[in-house]
């Protein structure tokens, strides 16, 4: 065995025992151990306005902030798989946005939106990103902060910072198994628009796209653009 394929395979095994972590034996066995060898994502879209009102039992200890170069080193010390910060640094210089969540004044979560092509390590494809699209990637809280609601009242705060920003559609690509994100993406009313992902057997992946995910060829992967059901001279995708 070559030494790329057992760093893949450490990669899968650090992947799995992280998850198995957060959600036990049983489901890391029966449904995310088999996720780990055929990668399914579900992706979600839909125009930002209007954003949905939204209050949590603490929303007074909850603020968001955009993430200036100086704050990055929050986001690798909350995340464990975040990139190295020169990688955060590029991101940020090449017109990424981050952001970061508080509560009661501590950093307890970081998410990015990618603006423009960028490529995606756990895809192993390059998303190309529409005009005015914004595709929130790497939402990461720390564990002891989970189950409290910071999450998704953090994406409502996310959806007014993005819509005074000027920005039209927002998007997402969340794990077949991640029943939690599913919650949240239905609490927000977005349409999961496409699926897709790869079968990867260490001597062999092969690359599953459907819906509104538009392959162009190998080159990367597109959203399909969401259109209101009200234009009918509008082309489906």
């Amino acid at each position: 065995m070559n030494h790329s394929i057992l760093a893949r395979l450490r990669r899968k095994i650090r992947l799995g025992l992280d998850i198995r972590r957060q959600f036990g034996w049983r489901k890391f066995f029966f449904v995310v151990l088999p996720w780990l060898f055929n990668r399914r994502y579900f992706f979600y879209s839909q125009p930002i306005h209007p954003v949905r009102p939204m209050s949590s039992p603490c929303s007074s200890s909850i603020a968001m902030t955009r993430a200036e170069e100086d704050d990055l080193a929050y986001v690798t010390a909350l995340n464990p798989a975040a990139p190295p910060l020169p990688v955060l640094k590029k991101r940020l210089k090449d017109g990424h946005l981050c952001f970061i969540g508080w509560f009661e004044g501590r950093p307890v979560q970081s998410r990015w939106v990618f603006t423009r092509p960028v490529y995606l390590r756990y895809l192993h494809q390059t998303l190309f990103t529409s005009a005015g699209e914004a595709f929130v990637d790497e939402a990461y809280t720390r564990p002891e902060m989970r189950g409290r609601g910071i999450a998704t009242y953090t994406g409502y705060l996310l959806r007014l910072a993005l819509l005074e920003l000027g920005f039209k559609t927002y998007s997402c690509a969340v794990a077949s198994w991640n029943e939690a994100q599913h919650r949240v993406a239905a609490k927000f009313g977005l349409e999961k628009v496409g699926e897709g992902g790869y079968i990867d057997l260490l001597f062999f992946k092969k690359f599953i796209w459907k819906g509104k995910i538009i392959d162009h060829g190998g080159l990367g992967i597109e959203i399909g653009r969401w259109i209101p059901e009200e234009d009918p001279g509008a082309n489906k995708y």
